[in-house]
C-alpha cells in the first residue's frame, strides 16, 4: 500500500494522538485506512521538539490534547471555540513546516503529482 500523507497539519496531529490515546488503552487506532508516512509517536515527537523549545505552553498542550482526542478542531465560527481556536492554530503553525519537510503532511496546492 502505498503511503499517503496528510492533507492537513490538523489531520496529521488528530490520527497522532487518538491514535497514540487509543494504544494506551490497548485499542486499535481508529480510522486505519489509508498507509501513512509516519508513526503516531512521529506527531508526539514534533509536539515534544517544539514543547522543549518553549513555543508551546501548558495551555497549548491542554487546547491540542482536549481537541484533537475529540476529533476535531475548535469551530471558527462558534464564538464560544474562539480562544481554543486561536491556540489551535498557533499549534498549527508551528508543525506544519517540520510535518510538511518531513513528508507527513502534503504541502499547501499538491496532490501527489495529480491535479489538485
Amino acid at each position: 500500500m502505498e503511503e499517503e500523507p496528510f492533507g492537513t497539519t490538523a489531520d496529521a496531529v488528530i490520527w497522532g494522538l487518538r491514535a497514540m490515546s487509543a494504544r494506551l488503552r490497548g485499542e486499535r487506532p481508529p480510522g486505519i485506512t489509508t498507509a501513512r508516512p509516519c508513526l503516531p509517536e512521529d506527531i508526539l515527537r514534533a509536539i515534544d521538539h517544539q514543547r522543549r523549545q518553549r513555543r508551546f505552553t501548558a495551555t497549548h498542550l491542554d487546547v491540542l490534547d482536549r481537541w484533537a482526542l475529540r476529533g476535531l478542531a475548535p469551530s471558527r465560527v462558534d464564538l464560544r471555540d474562539a480562544p481554543d481556536r486561536r491556540v489551535w492554530d498557533d499549534v498549527m503553525r508551528a508543525l506544519a513546516p517540520g510535518l510538511i519537510r518531513r513528508g507527513i503532511v502534503r504541502a499547501a496546492g499538491t496532490n501527489r503529482g495529480r491535479p489538485a
